[in-house]
């Protein structure tokens, strides 16, 4: 796991399994992806110093014709897009198309960070002002 395993707060409706986001402040079904993303909430916040203030979760955006949602933004202290995070389900690898799709989101959103994870791995990109584009980085920065 790229991530410590935290521990998420279930309920089970009938048949359904229900986690409780932090951020939305409410149960959402429980899946895969939204595993992924549970936990990378909860790195971003015990781990990396994020505060869950500055996290929006699934906000919409529009690519063309296309109405797309970003799994986490996380905003700097002046309100501006910091961090946008991609989470995929632990079976879905992460390839150069995952990566497009991430760069794509954020030619929208214009966040410094970006991160793309599956649970299993992670990669974080800072963009280069001056090259015009996404350089790799060993490891996402706290928060600040």
């Amino acid at each position: 796991m790229f991530f410590p395993i935290s521990k998420l707060k279930l309920k089970k409706v009938g048949e359904k399994v229900l986690v409780f986001d932090p951020i939305r402040k409410k149960y959402v079904l429980l899946t895969p992806e939204e595993w992924v993303r549970q936990q990378c909430i909860q790195w971003l916040i015990f781990q990396k110093g994020y505060s869950p203030q500055w996290m929006q979760i699934e906000r919409g955006l529009q690519y063309g014709t296309k109405l797309n949602r970003s799994d986490i933004l996380v905003m700097n202290t002046e309100g501006k897009p910091q961090l946008l995070v991609e989470c995929k389900a632990a079976y879905v690898a992460l390839s150069q198309e995952t990566v497009e799709q991430l760069c794509r989101y954020n030619h929208i959103i214009g966040a410094k960070y970006i991160m793309l994870t599956n649970g299993l791995e992670a990669q974080a990109y800072v963009w280069d002002e001056a090259a015009q584009m996404y350089q790799a980085l060993d490891e996402l920065p706290a928060f600040g």
